[in-house]
């Protein structure tokens, strides 16, 4: 277990953990999921202290390198770091009625931290296993519609420097939000039918899985000239140097899931929401994926939904989400797909999917616990029908 650690760090892997904006939005994360075991406001006080310590002490001793929105995303590695002292504390304490929440806490930090590092050396791993790319198949696709939806994007997002930083904000805060989902059923005590931490796991490994089943990079590294349109391109495999991890756009699928996760909260549902519409404009518009990869996305997110669930009415949604990605992976390879059936293959997955969500979530999320708490959700989303 301990290889992919040793391989990833030996080879570097942050040029800087306090500079890097991806370890400030993690990190904020791990404060997050710290907040979920329940602490007292004294102890939260003296996490954030610490914080405040740990930034002042870094910033004199060796100064931060700093970009735009670093004063508050940045803090979020100091504040991760004092969260992870203080739980380890509490952890080797004297036992009490909130040491099994703060377990539960490291140890989900660190499976979440065990899966960033084992994922970099897995996509290395299939940058080189997958030299060949069918990045000119999915262009292909989506020109077939009638026009390149990740070029006009970019360009239309590309003309604002304040849209842009935003997208590139989005595209980063991923993980922060998977903690925050976490965090959100963690405080509810599992009592859904649900395995929000095999969803994590399975969705990591089986998406990453998928790049070398179908191996793409995405136009910005596909294309040099992106945004602008290549003059010709002739829909065929084609040797490139590049990490294989286009189709399905796992971004756009994590945002999927923590969308469908977070509908037992009105708040929450609203929020999510916001950063599943803003996270599909990044993905296409920062280069780094097709709009067919979201398309996939869509039907995959509905299998690991259904493969996490723990209710018999997943078989269904589960079957049909895998065979619509096998389904998809085999007309991209064919190629050739005419304007009309293009939009409705489209149209077809996106309603089906949709289709079978609602009707796994009327089992998933709408059965109330017998007990009360101050921590149950507000009201239910409600489900048509």
């Amino acid at each position: 277990m301990l290889i992919p650690v040793v391989l990833v760090f030996h080879a570097g892997l942050y040029d800087s953990f306090v500079d890097n904006v991806l370890s400030g939005w993690g990190m904020w994360g791990t404060f997050i999921i710290h907040l979920s075991s329940r602490p007292k406001r004294g102890e939260v006080t003296v996490t954030v202290v610490f914080g405040l310590v740990l930034r002042l002490a870094y910033d004199l001793a060796i100064g931060e390198k700093g970009y735009p929105g670093s004063a508050l995303i940045g803090m979020g590695v100091f504040l991760g770091l004092a969260s992870l002292v203080v739980l380890l504390i509490r952890a080797v304490g004297a036992p009490n009625d909130r040491s099994p929440m703060v377990r539960r806490a490291l140890a989900v930090i660190a499976i979440f931290n065990y899966i960033g590092v084992s994922l970099s050396l897995y996509i290395s791993f299939a940058r080189w296993a997958r030299p060949v790319k069918l990045d000119y198949l999915l262009y292909t696709f989506d020109g077939s519609l009638g026009f390149q939806p990740a070029f006009k994007l970019a360009q239309l997002v590309r003309a604002s420097a304040t849209m842009t930083w935003i997208e590139v904000m989005i595209y980063n805060s991923f993980g922060l939000w998977f903690c925050l989902i976490y965090a959100a059923h963690a405080r509810y005590n599992g009592k859904f039918p649900f395995d929000i931490l095999r969803l994590f796991v399975s969705n990591a490994f089986i998406g990453f899985s998928l790049f070398f089943v179908f191996p793409a990079m995405g136009p910005k590294y596909a294309f040099p000239t992106f945004p602008e349109l290549p003059l010709a391109v002739h829909p065929a495999p084609v040797v490139m140097d590049g990490f294989p991890n286009a189709i399905p756009s796992l971004h756009f699928g994590g945002a999927l899931l923590i969308f469908w996760m977070a509908r037992p909260w009105k708040w929450l549902r609203i929020a999510t929401g916001t950063f599943l519409v803003l996270t599909a404009v990044a993905t296409m518009a920062l280069g780094e994926h097709y709009l067919v990869d979201l398309v996939v996305a869509v039907p995959y997110a509905l299998a690991i939904l259904a493969f996490s669930a723990k209710v018999p009415d997943r078989n269904l949604p589960l079957i049909s989400g895998g065979a619509m990605v096998a389904s998809w992976l085999g007309i991209l390879y064919a190629g050739g797909t005419p304007r009309f059936a293009a939009w409705l293959l489209i149209v077809a997955t996106i309603a089906l999917s949709y289709f079978l969500e609602r009707r796994l979530a009327a089992k998933l999320w709408l059965t109330q616990p017998a007990e009360s708490s101050v921590d149950q959700p507000s009201p239910m989303v409600p489900l048509p029908g």
